[in-house]
């Protein structure tokens, strides 16, 4: 795995430290016991320079460091949760929003990658050295897909959730190899038949929620 000091990473690269998940991180951090991870499409968004960021995904070691700064959060009076899943609680953060995944746990960012997906979001940051410095973290081949500009698939959940997100990685520039290509095939054609048709209604839908974003994107 990939670990270096962010600032280090963004001079290098000549991106811009006041980025919204810089600043969400930092302030999250404030209100958690100090065990979390922040990961996926936010922090892919910090070292592409993309300003937009649609959420923020934290993870967590254990549900005790979870329940921690939900409440925390649910203090604050300009906080509303807004959905709550098997998946994750979805809370409204100001004008952030804010996942706190219970699907998965784990105790690094390593272990954590393993469960993704998609490669160009096993990304993450963590705090260190008595949580002074962030570390940006990337997994193996996360970067050189992230130069490339490829979709390659890592663990697979759903196989109709996973071929959205590919498609919508896609529709950003993104390309997809034909290694990629050829599992997804390999994946529908293992499929029983009658599998199929949930398999097409998770890839070309998105399930609405309370705040119109869509759900079921973990990362």
């Amino acid at each position: 795995m990939f670990v270096t000091p962010l600032t280090e990473y963004l001079t290098r690269y000549s991106l811009s430290a006041d980025h919204p998940t810089v600043h969400t991180f930092r302030e999250i951090y404030e209100l958690s016991d100090g065990n979390l991870i922040l990961a996926g499409g936010a922090v892919l968004a910090l070292i592409t320079g993309d300003s937009y960021v649609k959420d923020f995904d934290f993870f967590f070691s254990n549900e005790e460091s979870l329940h921690h700064l939900r409440e925390n959060l649910l203090a604050l009076p300009d906080v509303q949760e807004i959905d709550i899943t098997d998946n994750a609680y979805t809370l409204k953060y100001r004008d952030k929003i804010i996942q706190l995944i219970r699907r998965v746990y784990a105790d690094s960012a390593d272990s954590l990658f393993t469960t993704f997906d998609i490669s160009l979001c096993k990304v993450a940051l963590v705090l260190r050295n008595s949580a002074t410095e962030i570390a940006l973290c990337a997994a193996a081949y996360a970067l050189e897909d992230l130069a490339k500009k490829e979709i390659h698939i890592g663990t697979v959940y759903s196989i109709g959730h996973t071929i959205k997100r590919v498609v919508k990685y896609a529709t950003r520039g993104y390309i997809i190899p034909q290694a990629t290509y050829a599992r997804l095939f390999d994946m529908i054609r293992s499929q029983p038949s009658s599998q199929l048709t949930e398999v097409i209604r998770q890839a070309s839908t998105r399930t609405a929620n309370t705040y119109g974003q869509g759900n079921g994107d973990l990362f």
